[in-house]
């Protein structure tokens, strides 16, 4: 019963497609590895987020233990289009705990840079560096966070610590006219395209016999 008020719950989480990028991640103790004891309820499970777009990343054994397997630790990822990204995915063999850690990368050029109004009309762009970034934190020791012995208080340091590498290792950017997105919603291709579709048309206009312009244009348009 209570796995299938858990699948319900998750159904009425993830039927909602407003937000269509989405990770679903975490110990969910349904095991979904192929031995499964309740396949009825691994096929409902499995089903439930087909049924929401989401593709699972990982199939191996997440917790063993003597000779009992299984996968209760799952990645489930849900994007537009197969082709959108390519994020990678794996399973951690480590003694942390009993169970074995699922990790998922999604690569970070994929993802697009939000713009940050500043004093009303002029927009700006953070810029990170993340070879600065990688290098800082190579030579973090994190002792501070080693040595915490409240789990809250370790985080909130991790956190902290690499929010600040993070600013560090930022710089802000004015974005130019060109640079800068109609809409909030546009994409830079879109931004291109429009930029581009204007282009061809103020060329048309100061050129209207011009045949060659007219149907790069019209063909554009």
């Amino acid at each position: 019963a209570k796995v299938k008020d858990y699948i319900e719950n998750i159904r009425q989480l993830t039927g909602h497609d407003g937000e269509l990028y989405a990770v679903y991640m975490g110990d969910a103790n349904v095991d979904i590895s192929e031995n499964c004891s309740n396949e009825v309820e691994k096929t409902e499970y499995l089903s439930m987020l087909a049924e929401s777009g989401f593709v699972s990343c990982i199939n191996g054994f997440t917790r063993v233990k003597d000779e009992a397997k299984s996968c209760l630790d799952h990645i489930f990822l849900r994007t537009r289009e197969k082709r959108d990204f390519e994020a990678h995915s794996a399973i951690w063999k480590s003694d942390v705990t009993d169970h074995f850690s699922p990790l998922l990368c999604i690569p970070i050029k994929n993802c697009r840079n939000n713009s940050v109004q500043i004093n009303g009309s002029e927009l700006f762009k953070v810029l990170l560096d993340y070879d600065r970034l990688c290098s800082d934190l190579s030579k973090e020791s994190w002792s501070v966070v080693l040595e915490a012995e409240d789990v809250d208080v370790c985080a909130l340091l991790f956190e902290n610590t690499l929010q600040q590498y993070i600013k560090n290792s930022s710089t802000i950017k004015k974005l130019s006219h060109k640079q800068t997105a109609l809409k909030v919603w546009m994409t830079p291709g879109l931004l291109n395209s429009v930029r581009k579709k204007e282009k061809l048309s103020l060329k048309f206009r100061n050129n209207p016999n011009n045949q060659v312009i007219k149907n790069k244009y019209f063909k554009y348009k």
